[in-house]
C-alpha cells in the first residue's frame, strides 16, 4: 500500500493489551474556567481550580511513573534463575508503555512474543498492579478514577502510542460499562490470560509466563450486581504489597471517602451515584478484615 506521494506505508500492526483510566469529576471543575482571571479573587479561584484539575493529573502521572520505575527494579524473586534468564526477565519489565492524555492515563503492552509470552505477560501483570495501585490511591486522595482494560489490534504510532481497536475497546469499557469508580476487564483480555495460563510451557520463561498469568487472574473478580469482571483493587496480593510498605492507612482513607460519598449522594437523592458508592462500600466492608489482618502480620 502506498500514499499519493509514492512513499510506501509501513504499518506496524499487532495485538495489544490496553488500559484506559479516566479521572472522574474533571469536566465539572474545568467548566468553571470560563475566562482569563482579572481580579485578585478570580486569580485565586483559577489557581485553585488548576491545582484540582491539571495539578492532580500531573500528580497521577508522577505516581504512575514512580510505580513503573519500582516495577522495573531488580528483585530477589529471580535470583535463582540462570543469569541469561534473569536478564530476559528484567528486559520484559520494560514491555508496558504508559502515557498521559488530557485527564486520562493509558497503558499498552504489545503481545508479540518469542519467549512463550513471558515478555507480554510481564507487562500485563505490571499494568494490572499499576491500575489497582492507582485505583486505591485515587479513592484515598478523594479523586476517584474509572477504567477499562482489554485486548485488540493496535497500530504502533510511536514509542509510547498505539492506535486502533485495542484503545477503542478499553475506552468503551471505561466510558460505557464501568459507570462508577471501578476498572472493568474485557473478555478478550480474560481469554488471553487463560490461554497463557494453560500453555504447555517448555522453557523457564514460559513457566514464568504461566505463573504471571495465574497471578494476573487472581487480581480479577466478578461484580455480583451485574456480572462484570473488574479489577480487584483490594485483592490479597494488593493487601500484601500495600500494607508491607504503607500500612493500612491508605485503605482506611479510601474507605472513609467511599462512606462519605455514599451519604452525600443519598442526601442529594442522586440514585445512580448513590448506587455506585453503595456497591463500593459493600466491597470495602467485605475486605476490611483481610487488610487489617495483613497489616498486623506484616509489622
Amino acid at each position: 500500500m502506498s500514499h499519493d506521494n509514492g512513499e510506501e506505508a509501513k504499518y506496524d500492526l499487532s495485538y495489544h493489551v490496553t488500559a484506559f483510566l479516566d479521572v472522574l469529576g474533571q469536566g465539572e471543575k474545568l467548566a468553571m474556567l470560563k475566562r482569563l482571571p482579572r481580579t485578585p479573587e478570580e486569580h485565586a479561584e483559577t489557581r485553585r481550580l488548576l491545582a484540582e484539575t491539571a495539578g492532580y493529573v500531573i500528580q497521577l502521572r508522577r505516581l504512575l511513573k514512580q510505580y513503573f520505575e519500582r516495577f522495573r527494579q531488580p528483585t530477589h524473586l529471580i535470583n535463582d534463575l540462570p543469569p541469561e534468564v534473569q536478564e530476559q526477565v528484567r528486559a520484559a519489565r520494560l514491555s508496558a508503555k504508559y502515557r498521559g492524555f488530557s485527564d486520562s492515563l493509558i497503558m499498552t503492552v504489545d503481545l508479540r512474543s518469542t519467549d512463550e509470552a513471558c515478555t507480554p505477560m510481564t507487562g500485563v501483570y505490571g499494568s494490572l498492579i499499576a491500575c489497582a495501585y492507582l485505583g486505591l490511591s485515587c479513592l484515598a486522595m478523594e479523586r476517584p478514577i474509572r477504567g477499562g482494560l482489554d485486548t485488540g489490534l493496535g497500530l504502533n504510532m510511536g514509542s509510547d502510542e498505539v492506535y486502533g481497536p485495542t484503545l477503542q475497546r478499553a475506552y468503551y469499557l471505561e466510558n460505557h460499562v464501568a459507570d462508577f469508580a471501578r476498572i472493568v476487564i474485557g473478555d478478550e483480555l480474560w481469554n488471553y490470560m487463560n490461554t497463557v495460563e494453560g500453555q504447555a510451557a517448555g522453557t523457564s520463561l514460559g513457566r514464568i509466563a504461566v505463573q504471571l498469568a495465574s497471578a494476573s487472574k487472581s487480581l480479577v473478580t466478578t461484580d455480583k450486581d451485574d456480572g462484570c469482571r473488574i479489577l480487584d483493587i483490594l485483592a490479597p496480593q494488593m493487601a500484601e504489597l500495600w500494607t508491607a510498605e504503607f500500612g493500612v492507612e491508605t485503605f482506611a482513607r479510601a474507605n472513609r471517602f467511599v462512606m462519605t460519598q455514599q451519604e452525600r449522594w443519598k442526601a442529594e437523592k442522586n440514585e445512580r451515584r448513590f448506587a455506585g458508592y453503595s456497591r463500593l462500600r459493600e466491597y470495602f466492608d467485605e475486605h476490611r478484615q483481610l487488610w487489617e489482618t495483613t497489616a498486623q502480620t506484616s509489622t
